[in-house]
């Protein structure tokens, strides 16, 4: 069985911004590439303000691309969680490092 992992990306989904759909095959080319299971979850962020629970059952955080997000204190708090919870982390400019 191939190993699985949980990325949860921190962002408002539009399935009409070209840049989200990009997004998902990106993570899905990937995960075939590297034999992974992955499961992506688009974490809406006005939510992220009152529950992170989500966020922390994942196994990696994306930040999406794209602004302005609905809640940036919502966008902000997932992200503060993973950095302070050694989640590993990538923002679509520098896919290749954590910040």
């Amino acid at each position: 069985m191939a190993p699985s992992l949980i990325v949860a990306i921190v962002g408002d989904f539009d399935p009409t911004f070209p840049t989200h759909a990009a997004t998902n095959d990106a993570l899905r080319h990937a995960s075939a590439e590297l034999g992974i299971e992955i499961e992506i979850q688009w974490q809406a962020t006005e939510p992220l303000e009152r529950d992170l629970s989500a966020v922390r059952a994942a196994d990696a955080l994306l930040c999406a691309p794209g602004s302005p997000y609905r809640s940036l204190t919502g966008a902000v708090a997932a992200l503060r969680h993973g950095r302070e919870q050694g989640v590993r982390r990538w923002a679509p400019a520098a896919a290749s490092s954590t910040w």
